[in-house]
């Protein structure tokens, strides 16, 4: 299968770039040989990009929303209410070729340019942090849910600003990636995640907390009616309101299980990694509170209506997150066993939702060539 050719041969090029904080798991390149670096990131990037670039008709909204929404903005139409910065790069595209293809083979090259960018920069473990990519089963989304992914690599590549103080660099780049999906608005919320000092008690009380609250909404169907009309009736979703209310688009009970559980375990190995302040580590800091947000999102899935598409947001950051944290730990044994843990938990959910459920509607690919 392609996909898995790709990621292994991106797993082994990685393995030969060093990481930030530490060298690479393969082989030490000399840090003044930048050009041998450079060319194995860019190698890293081609196989994912290629198999991205080159599909066609390979996710549900391929055709219907990004192939006929490329020719219906040409044409001067703007049924399908895309953001300002969306509908500009396809109206500059469109002065290069007319035939859509080129607007999935940019957006796949923005996806993979911020996202790979985000770990060569940030990440202590370049191959993890790719491994994480592949089996949380975001790449697969990227190829299905384009604009809103583009719009998460921003943010990703972006955080790096947040843990060196630099706010303003921040919020310009979380504009950008709002003029592509006008959800990434919600990622501002990370300026005040650095800010934010809690002791182990004040997480367990804001856990409980939100789990009283979650319970309310999920027994009290005016509330969550309340929700629903207020979060989606004034958005592009609004046609899908009936189907919210009859239950359609609120995230399955397994689903549900799945996410808080992992996202639980994530949570308790990202709180015992330091037993020192968390202000001591501006990093650790930002993920920790990120992570909390997650596991507290996860929550109210069944209550509000999409509230995944704000999950992935932060869920994102796992793919720093996670094995930043893990190497915090001094031993190699907890580190083994929570990588084993995590890399389980999600592989398994992975193969399961995407290669037996077709969930996204990736599979079976197919190639742009294979139409001639």
């Amino acid at each position: 299968m392609i996909y898995l050719f790709g990621i292994i041969v991106t797993l082994l090029i990685a393995s030969f770039i060093p990481s930030v904080g530490g060298q690479n798991t393969v082989l030490s390149i000399n840090n003044k040989n930048i050009t041998a670096e450079n060319l194995l990131k860019l190698l890293c990037m081609l196989p994912m990009f290629l198999i991205s670039a080159l599909r066609f008709n390979v996710g549900s909204d391929f055709l219907a929303v990004y192939w006929n929404g490329f020719q219906r903005v040409q044409a001067g139409i703007n049924t399908d209410n895309f953001e300002i910065g969306f509908q500009g790069l396809i109206k500059l595209l469109g002065k290069i070729s007319s035939s859509p293809q080129i607007l999935i083979f940019v957006t796949s090259f923005l996806f993979i340019f911020f996202t790979w960018n985000a770990i060569f920069d940030q990440s202590n473990d370049i191959v993890f942090s790719l491994l994480i990519l592949f089996i949380s089963r975001y790449y697969f989304i990227s190829l299905n849910v384009i604009r809103q992914l583009v719009a998460m690599a921003i943010i990703l590549y972006a955080l790096k600003y947040l843990k060196e103080g630099k706010n303003t660099k921040y919020i310009i780049f979380n504009l950008i990636a709002f003029t592509i999906h006008r959800s990434a608005l919600i990622c501002l919320i990370f300026l005040f995640v650095p800010k934010i000092d809690l002791t182990k008690t004040k997480y367990l009380l804001i856990f409980l907390g939100a789990l009283i609250l979650v319970y309310g909404l999920n027994h009290i169907g005016v509330i969550r009616n309340q929700i629903t009309l207020l979060l989606v009736n004034s958005s592009k979703y609004s046609t899908y309101v009936q189907e919210y209310n009859s239950g359609g688009y609120y995230a399955g009970r397994s689903f549900i299980l799945y996410q808080t559980i992992l996202n639980f375990l994530v949570f308790i190995m990202e709180w015992y990694a330091s037993r020192e302040n968390i202000t001591d580590d501006i990093t650790y800091k930002i993920y920790l509170n990120i992570q909390a947000l997650t596991l507290m999102v996860c929550m109210i899935f069944n209550a509000v209506p999409l509230i995944e598409r704000i999950y992935w947001y932060f869920g994102f950051i796992q793919i720093l997150s996670i094995p930043y944290t893990i190497k915090m730990y001094s031993r190699q044994l907890p580190r083994l066993v929570w990588s084993f843990i995590i890399v389980l938990f999600m592989g398994v959910f992975c193969v399961y939702d995407i290669f037996v459920m077709h969930d996204h509607q990736v599979v079976p690919y197919v190639s742009m060539f294979s139409l001639h």
